[in-house]
């Protein structure tokens, strides 16, 4: 029996149409945040196809800057998703993606495109990490208010399915691209999601809270069939607003509360600097720095679909494996990968030869960098960094969720820009060999605390997780509930 019975033909279609057209904003996500793959090369004029903006004017930065063109995303999707709250509850879900978000978004490729200096880069990369911020605290939002119950966990899979397919995009434009063309390509995408989401409507909760009953039902309607069709069950179940109690710090003392809070920071931090980020955003220059002696637009277009195939897998993988397992198992698999990375380039490092040396035994060892790359995305997006979002939804306990989730959003990303800022600096101090030796040791540690740390919940209610943060003695036993 179909897991989705129960819903209409024509509403899983209006379903799945709002929910395109809302993580068309994450695709644009996965543009935004694969750039810097294919872009930073053409941007250093490393590979000869870049050196000039779009008005042919020299224009070629360094390594460093290079680094904060990668990071700033990072600072502005912390701004982004601060914004997001307050702004989403003001003018709704809808008009926050289809105006305030595309605004972002095409405000930060304008900058980009005309720039005559590398401040412009900044600011556009600034802009850009705005736009990507309110995607990720609006359209996960967006999508449990339309969607039905026997829809809303399919639907929920297109944010990283979507990201996944913006990074793939990107890096297979960016073989062929230089990175002021990258820039119109991505600047494209904004016209179906603004139309996308014109021609979507509100979420009927958002509606319902303030009002507008009317406009609610006919939401309603679209979503979920004709009005007559919506059961008085259903009809109370969608326009049921519920709130969150105050937070104070005499509730933080609660075990329930506290536990669960400092376990999703702790993951968001091994998540965001277990290097994962950092080879995405650096991919190409790092295949550059390799010395492999290939084409490495092939090879970053691999890593798309690599990133593309680890978001499907995840989604099978979570219905059948203990997340537990599969985040142990991820963060193994980057540390193992990681310190493969490292031994090749301690190797190069330490074996006289250039970056651009065609004396390196190509056909001998350029498989190395290629396949600890590809294995480390495949295991860390496919598990730490798809389901460690899935987890902390589960252990995050409605009265703290709200302000929980921004707080985590916001340490998230900043993590992420001082793991990607960092990488620069991190390279010139211990080389690259011990940048990703230390990405390695997180990675390790990060298993070491999942294991003891994190609890499972697979098959489990939210009530049953609080109970065992409630009930539980010891905070850091990792117990079966």
């Amino acid at each position: 029996m179909s897991p989705l019975k129960g819903t209409s033909t024509r509403s899983k279609l209006h379903q799945l149409l709002a929910t395109v057209s809302a993580t068309l904003g994450c695709l644009l996500n996965g543009l935004v945040m694969g750039y810097t793959g294919p872009a930073l090369p053409s941007l250093m004029n490393s590979t000869d196809d870049g050196g000039t903006n779009m008005f042919g004017e020299p224009m070629v930065i360094n390594y460093q800057e290079g680094s904060w063109i990668a990071g700033l995303v990072s600072i502005g999707c912390l701004v982004g998703s601060v914004l997001a709250g307050p702004t989403m509850d003001r003018i709704g879900r809808r008009l926050t993606l289809m105006v305030v978000t595309s605004f972002s978004f095409t405000s930060g490729f304008v900058f980009m495109l005309t720039a005559k200096a590398q401040y412009s880069l900044f600011i556009g990369r600034l802009l850009n990490g705005v736009g990507l911020g309110f995607v990720m605290a609006t359209a996960s939002v967006y999508i449990i208010e339309i969607s039905s119950v026997d829809m809303r966990g399919y639907l929920g899979c297109f944010i990283q399915f979507m990201w996944s397919i913006g990074v793939l995009v990107i890096f297979v434009l960016g073989s062929f691209l230089n990175w002021w063309q990258l820039v119109v390509a991505k600047l494209s995408f904004v016209i179906p999601f603004v139309l996308g989401m014109y021609i979507s409507p509100e979420t009927p909760r958002w509606l319902f809270q303030h009002g507008k009953e009317k406009e609610g039902r006919a939401a309603l309607a679209w979503l979920h069939g004709h009005s007559s069709d919506i059961s008085h069950e259903e009809f109370k179940q969608i326009t049921h607003v519920r709130t969150s109690g105050k937070f104070s710090l005499r509730a933080a003392r609660k075990p329930e509360l506290y536990k669960p809070f400092l376990i999703s920071i702790f993951m968001m931090f091994f998540r965001n600097m277990s290097g994962m980020a950092v080879v995405i955003a650096y991919s190409n220059t790092i295949l550059l720095r390799s010395g492999i002696g290939f084409n490495p637009h092939l090879s970053s277009v691999l890593i798309g679909v690599v990133l593309f195939l680890s978001c499907l897998s995840a989604t099978l993988v979570l219905a059948r494996i203990n997340r537990k397992t599969v985040l142990i198992i991820s963060m193994i698999g980057m540390s193992v990968s990681f310190a493969v990375l490292g031994l090749y380039f301690h190797w190069k490092e330490n074996s006289g030869f250039d970056v651009d040396s065609s004396m390196i035994p190509v056909n001998v060892y350029h498989w190395i960098p290629c396949t600890a790359i590809f294995t480390l995305l495949f295991v860390g997006n496919g598990g730490y960094g798809t389901l460690v979002w899935v987890v902390i939804a589960e252990i995050l306990p409605e009265e703290i969720r709200s302000i929980g989730n921004s707080v985590i959003i916001c340490v998230a990303y900043f993590l992420g820009f001082v793991s990607t800022k960092s990488f620069v600096d991190l390279s010139n101090v211990l080389g690259e060999s011990g940048a990703f030796w230390l990405y390695s040791s997180v990675c390790l540690v990060g298993a070491l605390f999942t294991v003891v740390c994190v609890p499972e919940t697979k098959g489990k209610t939210l009530q049953e997780i609080e109970r065992y943060f409630k009930n539980s003695e010891d905070s850091t036993k990792a117990e079966e509930i």
